[in-house]
């Protein structure tokens, strides 16, 4: 069954800033929902799991996030990622080319930085033993789409 489509322009103009593209063509693909029971995608317009909300509100999460801050601010960290294991799944913004931003994944602080985009990681994060990820031990990966009502009606 196809997505609803995305108002990239409109989510990018509330954000001020462009998304990484791989993102977009993620969200695009799959929609709402999670890789492996594991991490779940902020989905812009998803009840409870919305990218812009979710990041008008990190501004709560600077002392947790220490030594960086939440986007906007230089730098600042956009979460894109939320885990019931209490990691957060953030890009490092700061270039230009939204496509070059790094991917943080950190647990109260402690940082672990990714030089990839964000399908990279997932497919890393899923497969690869040497990222450490328990879900790289898995024989078998689904995608979970989750039935989350735009937040707009």
């Amino acid at each position: 069954m196809p997505q609803p489509a995305v108002n990239w322009p409109a989510v990018e103009a509330d954000l001020a800033t462009s998304l990484p593209s791989d993102y977009k063509e993620i969200v695009d693909l799959f929609g709402p929902g999670g890789f492996d029971e594991y991490v779940d995608l902020l989905v812009p317009g998803a009840l409870g799991m919305d990218l812009v909300g979710w990041a008008k509100s990190d501004g709560d999460a600077t002392d947790l996030w220490e030594p960086y801050a939440s986007y906007p601010a230089p730098r600042g960290l956009l979460r894109w990622g939320a885990s019931e294991q209490e990691f957060d799944f953030v890009w490092q913004t700061g270039t230009a080319d939204p496509d070059d931003w790094p991917v943080l994944v950190g647990l109260f602080g402690d940082w672990e930085r990714f030089d990839c985009g964000l399908g990279e990681f997932l497919v890393r994060m899923l497969t690869d033993v040497q990222y450490g990820f328990p879900t790289s031990r898995l024989h078998v990966h689904f995608f979970q789409s989750h039935d989350l009502r735009s937040v707009e009606g």
